[in-house]
Order: structure tokens, then sequence, then C-alpha cells
């Protein structure tokens, strides 16, 4: 029985980028979601699952609800992946929220949460989520620009350009919760 398993979504690489890192570090299998073969969750003891954020939604959240509804006996990591900054309160505080909405207090209370920085390239995203940053950036130009908070400001800043936010050091509290026996 493999004791860690990572299972990840990643829409635009940076996601992945972290679970083959975490991966590489604990030497355990990393599958992307839509790899993972069947009967492998049953196999370790502690799931790490990552997503990327998307419109305050974790990608493929339903993929850890039902491992967590059908392994309640198993540890459960979720690091979720995206540009706003998780050193601001007000990042994880809307992480939370979403997974709360997503996954229900309890399971939320059951689980190890890691907030990590991706990156964003306008030239690689779906048309979908070009629409959206659009959208979010026509809202935020219309509103005082002394309320903004810091993330508004950063997207306006780099607004049709690329960021690269990925930083392999944040893994560290994220290994050493995994390492400890």
């Amino acid at each position: 029985m493999e004791k860690i398993l990572i299972v990840y979504e990643s829409r635009y690489g940076a996601t992945r980028q972290y679970a083959q890192a975490i991966g590489r570090a604990l030497g355990c299998p990393v599958y992307s979601r839509k790899e993972l073969p069947a009967g492998q969750l049953e196999s370790c003891s502690i799931l790490v699952y990552g997503g990327g954020l998307y419109a305050g939604g974790v990608a493929g959240i339903r993929t850890l609800k039902q491992a967590m509804e059908n392994y309640p006996q198993k540890e459960f990591v979720l690091f979720t992946c995206g540009v706003a900054d998780p050193a601001l309160p007000e990042t994880v505080a809307a992480v939370r929220r979403g997974l709360e909405k997503a996954l229900g207090a309890q399971a939320l209370d059951r689980l190890h949460l890691f907030c990590l920085r991706g990156r964003l390239d306008y030239s690689q995203l779906s048309p979908l989520h070009r629409m959206m940053m659009a959208a979010l950036c026509r809202m935020l130009k219309r509103k005082d620009p002394r309320s903004l908070a810091e993330e508004d400001r950063q997207i306006l800043d780099t607004y049709g350009s690329r960021v690269d936010f990925v930083n392999l050091g944040t893994l560290t509290p994220l290994l050493s919760c995994l390492e400890q026996p």
C-alpha cells in the first residue's frame, strides 16, 4: 500500500509543476485526475489533491469530495494554485469560503489546506477564461481606485500579459506536514 498519492487537475501547468515537485520530494506517485488508474485511491493512506483556482472554485474538486466521502479513514491534503497572493488573509478566506460551499464545513475541517501561487499567461487562456478576465477587469476599472484591494490592482496591472509566481520553495510547509509520522 502506498502511503501518499498525489492527484492534480491542471489546466495551464502550474498545479502540475507543484504536484510533480511534491512527488519528487517524497518519492510518491503523481497522477493527473483524468489519468488516475481505477482503484488507485484505495492504495494510499494520504491523498494529496492539487487544483487550480478558477472563478472561486477548485478544478476537479468533486474528485476530492468523493474520495473524502468514500474513504473517511484516509488523511487528505489539498493545495490550491492561483494567481491571487495567499499571503493576503482575504485570499485564503475567499478560498476557504469556496471550499466550504463545495465540500461542506465538516469536510473542510478534515483536510490540511495549502494555498500556492501559480501563473497566468493571457495568450494561453481558453476563450472562456479570457472572456471572464476581460469582464473582471471592466468591472474593476469602474470602481473607485482607492477602494481596490491589492489583488484587484495586481489584476489590472498585469492584464493581458504573462505573470509567473510559481515558487517551489513555498512547498516547504506542505512537505513538512506530509513528512511527519
